[in-house]
């Protein structure tokens, strides 16, 4: 039988090393400098939920087919020389409005020690993607 989209896209989290715990404690670390925030296994619950949205899951299925290049030429080619993988990532990042590309970008460039503390320095931009993401919502929750 298939995985679905959802056990695959884990599946290829978990091969990258990458945990959602982890994801969800960048998360919180950042969005946490600025309000209140949820315990890890809420946030956690609410991570699973936005890798389930649709637009979030077909973006992520296209990062990873690019990354494993399983996309067949000439798309191959030209998916990366467009860069369309920061395009969808940013698309991620912005599941709930603009602040999650501003959380992203704010994130990887000024609050690179937050990827440290979340206890894996390997953190992909895929997976800063849905903590920028996960952020914004965690925002619009405290308000």
């Amino acid at each position: 039988m298939m995985p679905s989209a959802y056990q695959y896209i884990l599946q290829q989290l978990k091969n990258q090393k990458i945990s959602l715990t982890e994801i969800a404690q960048l998360a919180i670390n950042y969005q946490g400098l600025y309000s209140q925030v949820p315990e890890i296994e809420t946030t956690e619950e609410l991570l699973k939920k936005i890798i389930q949205q649709p637009q979030v899951e077909e973006n992520l299925l296209v990062c990873f087919a690019l990354e494993n290049s399983t996309i067949s030429e000439p798309l191959a080619t030209i998916y990366q020389s467009e860069n369309v993988t920061n395009s969808l990532l940013l698309q991620i990042a912005a599941t709930f409005g603009t602040i999650g590309i501003s959380n992203y970008f704010e994130i990887k460039l000024n609050h690179p020690e937050l990827i440290h503390l979340s206890n894996n320095p390997k953190i992909t931009d895929l997976a800063l993607s849905l903590a920028a993401a996960l952020s914004g919502e965690l925002a619009q929750m405290d308000s």
